[in-house]
Order: C-alpha cells, then sequence, then structure tokens
C-alpha cells in the first residue's frame, strides 16, 4: 500500500459519498468549510493498492502555540470490517503523522459500537464491534473509553437516526404522539416548509441570535453559515418553516365560534396574539430554520432552531418533517440528528438529556459509535496542550454564564423599580380608594 496527498476533491469526494462508511465530515467540502472559518489548512490523504484508491482520511491541520496536531474527523473512511486493510491505513496515518511532525493525531470512527434499544440497553444477539475498537488499540491509536455526555471529545460519539427503508407513511406511523399530534397542528394553520437560498441565510442568524439569548448556545456570524453554503455546493440545504398569518387569523377566527367555551376562549387568546405578532414580524413570519447536510446517503440535522413568538406551535416538528421526507425522496436510507449525551434519563451534569428527550420521539434509532482514539508523538505537548483546552473551555462557560447573570440582574433590577413604583402607586391609592391588583 501506498499513501499520498491527492489534488483532486472530484475523486476524493465520489469515493467517499459511495462508501460504506461514508460522512459528510469525511469530504473536502467540511475541510474547506474548516479551512476559511477557522484559517486552518486541510489535507486529502489517498490509500491506493495498485494504483486503485481503497480509503481516505480527511485531515484537519490544527495549529497552536505549541505546534499542530492532526483531527481525522469520523476517521478514516475504510472498509473496518476489514482488518488487514485497516491496519495498513492506520499504520500508514501514524507514520504520517511522524514525517508531518505533528504533536498528535486524532480520529473518531463512525463505528457501531453494538445495537441498543431506544432507551440505551444492549440488544442480546445484535451486532457488536467492540472488537474493532481493540485492534485500533493494538496499532498503537490509544482508546479514550467509552464515555458519556460531552467530556471534551472532538466529536460525540451518541446519535440518534431515524431509518428511512419504510414508506413515508408508516416512518410517522412511528413517531411520538406528541410529534404526530404538533406536526397535524401545523398543517391545520398552513405552517409550509421551504428551501431558503443564500441571500436568505439572515433568517438563520437572527433566530440563533434570539436563542442565544435565552439558553447557552454558540452563536455563529452570517459569514459562518455563507462559508458552509458555498463549501458544500449543494450537499447542504437551509430550510425554514413560514407562518402564512391571514389564514392563521383566518382558521383562529373560526374556532372563536365554537360552541366549547375553552377553546373559543383560546382561540380568542391566540387570535388577539397574533395580531400583535403580525405588526412587528410582517404576514409571513419564519417561525423555524434548520441546516441539513447530505453525503448523499445520509441526511444530518446539523442546526435547526425555532421562533418561540407562538408557544402555542412548533414549528420546528414541520421543518424536520419536510426534513426527513426529502431524504426520503433523494433516496437517502437515513436522516441522523446528530449528537446527544447518550444519556436517556436525566442527570444534572448531563447536557444532552434535553436533546434526547426530542430527538428520540422521531421513530429513531440509538447509535452509539466506538469514540476517540489518539496515537501521541509528543506526550509533554499534548498534556500542555489537554490542560489549556480545558482552561479555554471553563473560561468559555464562565463568560456565558456571566453573559446571563448580567442579563439577568439588569432585568432583576428593572423589574425590582417597576415593583417599588407599583407598590407606591398602590399604596398611594388605598390610602383613599382601594388597592390596584396587579396580575
Amino acid at each position: 500500500m501506498i499513501y499520498k496527498l491527492m489534488d483532486d476533491p472530484q475523486q476524493f469526494n465520489a469515493f467517499v459519498q459511495n462508501h460504506p462508511y461514508s460522512h459528510f465530515q469525511k469530504t473536502s467540502m467540511w475541510g474547506e468549510f474548516i479551512q476559511k472559518t477557522e484559517h486552518n489548512p486541510y489535507r486529502m490523504l489517498g490509500f491506493f493498492e495498485h494504483n486503485q484508491l481503497v480509503a481516505t482520511a480527511m485531515l484537519l491541520v490544527k495549529k497552536t502555540l505549541l505546534g499542530h496536531f492532526l483531527y481525522v474527523p469520523k476517521g478514516p473512511c475504510v472498509d473496518y470490517q476489514d482488518k488487514k486493510l485497516t491496519n495498513q491505513v492506520l499504520s500508514s496515518l501514524k507514520d504520517y503523522a511522524k514525517k508531518d511532525k505533528a504533536m498528535f493525531i486524532t480520529i473518531d470512527p463512525n463505528v457501531l459500537r453494538m445495537e441498543r434499544t431506544i432507551d440505551g440497553h444492549e440488544i442480546e444477539g445484535g451486532e457488536n464491534n467492540e472488537f474493532v475498537t481493540e485492534y485500533i488499540d493494538q496499532i498503537g491509536f490509544k482508546h479514550h473509553g467509552y464515555t458519556y455526555a460531552y467530556d471534551g471529545s472532538f466529536s460525540n460519539r451518541f446519535t440518534l437516526i431515524t431509518k428511512l427503508d419504510q414508506p413515508i407513511e408508516s416512518i410517522f406511523k412511528g413517531f411520538s404522539t406528541l410529534r404526530k399530534r404538533s406536526i397535524k397542528k401545523n398543517e391545520k394553520f398552513h405552517l409550509y416548509t421551504l428551501e431558503a437560498n443564500r441571500n436568505e441565510i439572515q433568517e438563520f442568524v437572527r433566530l440563533e441570535n434570539d436563542l442565544g439569548k435565552t439558553k447557552e448556545v454558540i452563536r455563529h456570524s452570517l459569514s459562518f453559515y455563507e462559508a458552509i453554503y458555498d463549501a458544500f455546493k449543494g450537499h447542504v440545504h437551509f430550510y425554514k418553516t413560514i407562518l402564512p398569518m391571514e389564514k392563521y387569523l383566518s382558521v383562529l377566527l373560526e374556532k372563536t365560534k365554537s360552541d366549547n367555551p375553552n377553546e373559543a376562549f383560546s382561540a380568542l387568546k391566540h387570535y388577539q396574539e397574533a395580531i400583535e405578532l403580525q405588526k412587528t414580524k410582517g404576514n409571513e413570519p419564519v417561525l423555524a430554520v434548520g441546516m441539513i447536510f447530505d453525503d448523499g446517503h445520509v441526511s444530518y440535522g446539523k442546526y435547526y432552531y425555532r421562533d418561540h413568538s407562538i408557544e402555542s406551535l412548533s414549528p420546528l416538528d414541520s421543518l424536520l418533517f419536510h426534513a426527513i421526507q426529502q431524504a426520503k425522496q433523494n433516496g437517502h436510507k437515513a436522516f441522523d440528528f446528530l449528537g446527544f449525551g447518550g444519556l436517556t434519563t436525566p442527570h444534572d451534569w448531563d447536557i444532552g438529556y434535553s436533546l434526547y428527550q426530542y430527538k428520540h420521539q422521531w421513530n429513531s434509532t440509538f447509535i452509539e459509535e466506538i469514540g476517540q482514539f489518539e496515537f501521541v508523538l509528543n506526550p509533554t505537548q499534548k498534556k500542555v496542550f489537554e490542560l489549556s483546552r480545558k482552561i479555554k473551555r471553563k473560561l468559555q462557560s464562565f463568560f456565558i454564564k456571566f453573559k446571563e447573570m448580567k442579563a439577568f440582574c439588569t432585568e432583576g433590577f428593572f423589574y425590582l423599580l417597576i415593583t417599588k413604583e407599583i407598590f407606591r402607586t398602590n399604596t398611594t391609592r388605598s390610602s383613599t380608594t382601594s388597592v390596584i391588583t396587579i396580575i
């Protein structure tokens, strides 16, 4: 076997997209995006036998003050069931890292560890690939262990996928009652989903920024998403879910005439809210956005957000169902919801449990991959790097929490002022007439 750097993205990507272990992060498109946003180069490494391409590796070169390391997202594109071929590829990667004078090289192969039920229990007699973990470790790539939650690894080893090997009607029947009810409700109110073009990505940024005000999320710039759009050239889709206000108001107005007083009152309340929303956001507000990658076989929901202006609707459900339908129409075998902490019961330290709560309701299959491996060439530099990375993560978390606390304190200050004024007003009025109660 020989290995060499490739300069033909088309040949490289064609191999990846037609491979059983394909993934969108294994393509040159992902490397191009990382290069544009992080200003670190990427390399396309090909492995050949008798002049035939038999494996690939997307190498991300990560520069630090100490030197650089190499990261192969989702591992090399190789048949991991072929032990001999995998050994040759990984040994070649070690050799390349040595020649490149890298501090270390990291891989996290998208290889299923074992089959599990949706609630995380091992399926007796199901597929088990722990032998792959063992022989990769023996080759010299040290395994990080079967860790849970967000432990600082470069990639999460847990995800939930919706298999698309059935008619869409059967897939829909497998959704949770809550998700089915929500999608049907959205249809009654005429929500619809379209694919946005490059000039409409600002809606994506707006909704992400709105979410970032209330939740601990990393907000991205317009240039970040434009870089993704440009790099993936038709292999990324920006969807937006729209609420046609006139139709929505018409349905609500009809519901106010219901013989059920509770239904009529609720419809009137939502009608009044919608009128106010229409004044600020127009006749067709975007209530959800989602960015979906595809590698020709699988669709991946990387980022998706919703507007909370109308809490009675769940526009994200409509968007994701549309994305699943599109993936099915395009002949994809699965829709990947991309990540959660791996735990199916709540834990204070696992921020991924809420993701599990939502994602497992989509007729999903529990996927646990084998995790992260490293071949270290300079242990001292590696230890210093890990320490600095740990400190950086803590500082990021601190500043996010500080920002949230600052906002909370600001809001609390104004709340105290308002409360003081209300109390003063009420006290004054109570001495002459009666106390005004404000709810």
